[in-house]
């Protein structure tokens, strides 16, 4: 009786992939959150936020007289039925230390995707449609762009200044002969006080 020879085949262990794969996908994944947080967060500084004027905001005042208080809701009802769901504020404010130079100021909170480009347009709207002399000023803490402006209104030439961010936008008109520089400092100090994050 001849041995019969038996043939042993030896397998190779073979290499698993799936760890690699899931070591790439998880590193995707963390890259593309990282990215993600990058792109979202002057998004998520800036919105969501809300507009609270108190009785007295930078050293102004608020004008609470009835004749006021229609104008304001008839503006944040204009306001509303442009912008759906949009918080709005519009109000005038006095300088105690100067009767001459009110301040007429619209501020609207909303998630604002792509501000870049806008400001412009809206300042435009408060005058006679023409902006003179515009100006770029430092729009820090909050970031996003504030600007001012010369525009005729039906009282002269005024003073027209505005923000835009992700979250909210505000225009105001200052009247009285105030400059351009003076406006925007105000400006910077109303939008500090108004705007509180949410």
């Amino acid at each position: 009786m001849s041995p019969q020879l038996y043939a042993a085949s030896v397998e190779r262990p073979r290499r698993r992939r799936w760890p690699w794969v899931l070591a790439v996908l998880a590193l995707l994944s963390f890259g593309c959150c990282g990215v993600l947080a990058l792109v979202s967060e002057p998004i998520r500084d800036q919105y969501p936020v809300r507009a609270v004027v108190g009785t007295e905001i930078a050293g102004l005042r608020k004008d609470a007289s009835p004749q006021m208080q229609a104008v304001e809701s008839k503006l944040v009802a204009d306001i509303r039925a442009q912008r759906d769901r949009a918080g709005a504020i519009g109000v005038k404010l006095d300088d105690p230390k100067a009767k001459n130079k009110p301040i007429l100021l619209a501020v609207v909170t909303t998630l604002i995707l792509d501000p870049t480009g806008e400001l412009d347009q809206l300042m435009a709207k408060a005058g006679d449609g023409t902006l003179r002399n515009v100006q770029a000023f430092d729009a820090l803490p909050r970031g996003g762009e504030l600007k001012c402006a010369h525009t005729d209104s039906k009282v002269g030439e005024v003073v027209v200044c505005g923000w835009i961010d992700h979250g909210s936008l505000g225009i105001a008109l200052f009247f009285g002969g105030r400059s351009i520089a003076d406006s925007a400092q105000k400006f910077q100090q109303i939008r500090a006080e108004i705007l509180v994050k949410e």
